[in-house]
């Protein structure tokens, strides 16, 4: 599994882009998707109000469903902004971008979940939690979608502990 982690470090903010280097499969997955989204339209021989409800039924379980995934494992890209504040983030389908999202904290708690082993390189997500004051209980605020190494994950502990080198925040 391989994918490409830039990370930059401006003013008091570290941005983190992640994205897939997608294998062969992944790109016949999409033109196969691509094609089934134009499948109804060329058998399609009279436009009675059933056949138009079929249809748009069937277009909307390819786009929502299959083509969704497919899109996102070839070209789809996870962007983290974090500053010593808030955590924001937007997914990038290629030619469609999320908003920006942002959530707000007063402690930062950070966790990597190893969740595969590959060629003897460990991946896994990031989960980035928040302490509740009355119960103590930790309170997810955002974990990547996309699974990074362990390489990865060391060298935004670095570049975050710089940012929060006074602060309150914590690698559990």
């Amino acid at each position: 599994m391989e994918n490409n982690f830039i990370l930059n470090n401006f003013n008091s903010n570290i941005e983190i882009r992640i994205g897939i280097k997608p294998k062969y499969y992944a790109y016949f997955l999409l033109i196969i998707t691509s094609f089934l989204l134009f499948l109804p339209f060329l058998l399609q021989y009279n436009t009675t109000f059933e056949n138009v409800l079929l249809t748009f039924i069937y277009l909307i379980l390819i786009i929502f469903l299959p083509l969704k995934y497919a899109v996102w494992n070839v070209v789809g890209k996870e962007i983290l902004i974090i500053n010593k504040k808030s955590i924001s983030y937007s997914y990038n389908f290629g030619f469609i971008s999320t908003n920006l999202k942002t959530n707000s904290f007063t402690d930062l708690s950070i966790n990597f979940e190893d969740l595969l082993i590959e060629k003897e390189q460990t991946f896994g997500k990031i989960y980035f939690y928040e302490f509740a004051t009355e119960t103590g209980l930790p309170k997810l605020i955002h974990n990547t979608s996309i699974h990074i190494s362990e390489e990865n994950f060391q060298a935004f502990l670095v570049e975050i502990g710089d940012i929060f080198r006074y602060s309150t925040f914590s690698e559990n």
